[in-house]
């Protein structure tokens, strides 16, 4: 998905001919209906009872529908331009709003599911966020040359996604059969089931929602940005990604549009500096302290990734 996030609006306008304005309004839309599957999505795990859990058989009954949709993405038609808008707005939403949104938010939950103690699933949270990445990295910096090595067009583009794809399907077999709920809530169990109106009264009224909404929102809109900007600035600035120009792409351009490597050795502090301002049952305390340790943590990194950067370079 690393890959999806950062080089399919390059596919899209460079590959296939699309228009950016088109592509970015497919998008736009998308997000709307992805923010109502998040809610869906969560309902339907909440109330999922298997032999394997809640969580987990998730896993492996959208693995297969994960990995097809992410290779049709790949598969535009070379046709008029309204059905080129309507095949990207249907697979788009197949994968992101629907495939993605129901394996990722209960991947997300896993951890909660597996280890009771709020310690122990911090680790598993910060090591899982740690290596994640290291994925988008290797994804990112071997696709554009395995495209230039199969033939530069759209059929090798769609042979790459499909060796991810595999790859992807693999990773989340792996997790399905390695990963066990054990967290058992026997409170849980006896509550009588609550209205959705009455679960969504309840989540608009905290204060702690809204929080955390306007902060995810900032990231996930710097985010959106920086990934679609950087490939066409790695192609137009450093000429890197033009499509008969195959001279050294690693070296110039797909180093740099990927995450600097202490990204992944700096996530294990983020465990101690969270736990110094969380209390014993579990309930965060001073949150304006809390942000404000956190925006210097993030000045800090930021500088020191600088100082990486210039040492390497």
């Amino acid at each position: 998905f690393g890959m999806i996030g950062t080089l399919l609006t390059l596919f899209y306008t460079d590959y296939v001919g699309i228009s950016a304005a088109t592509v970015g309004l497919v998008m736009l839309l998308s997000r709307c209906f992805d923010g109502f599957s998040d809610l869906v999505m969560g309902v339907i795990v909440e109330r999922t009872n298997s032999k394997w859990g809640k969580s987990r058989p998730w896993l492996l009954w959208m693995s297969i529908p994960f990995a097809l949709s992410a290779v049709l993405l790949f598969t535009v038609p070379r046709t008029t331009g309204m059905l080129q808008f309507l095949y990207l707005f249907v697979t788009y939403n197949f994968c992101t709003t629907i495939c993605y949104t129901a394996i990722n938010l209960p991947y997300g939950s896993l951890s909660s599911m597996m280890i009771r103690e709020s310690s122990e699933r911090d680790k598993l949270s910060v090591l899982r966020m740690g290596l994640s990445p290291i994925g988008k990295i290797v994804a990112a910096t071997c696709t554009l040359p395995l495209v230039k090595l199969l033939g530069n067009d759209q059929a090798a583009w769609i042979k790459v996604m499909s060796v991810w794809a595999v790859l992807a399907l693999a990773l989340l077999l792996l997790c399905f059969f390695r990963c066990e709920e054990k967290v058992q809530i026997e409170a849980r169990k006896k509550d009588e089931k609550l209205p959705i109106p009455t679960m969504l009264k309840a989540l608009f009224a905290n204060q702690y929602f809204w929080a955390v909404m306007l902060l995810w929102t900032v990231q996930s809109v710097s985010f959106t940005i920086t990934g679609t900007i950087l490939p066409y600035y790695c192609k137009y600035i450093f000429n890197t990604f033009t499509r008969f120009r195959t001279k050294n792409p690693i070296r110039r351009g797909s180093k740099r549009r990927s995450a600097p490597p202490p990204a992944s050795f700096g996530m294990p502090a983020t465990e101690q500096t969270v736990a110094s301002y969380v209390k014993q049952d579990g309930a965060i305390r001073r949150p304006a302290r809390t942000l404000y340790s956190w925006r210097r943590v993030r000045w800090s990194f930021r500088r020191r990734c600088g100082e990486f950067r210039r040492r390497t370079t």
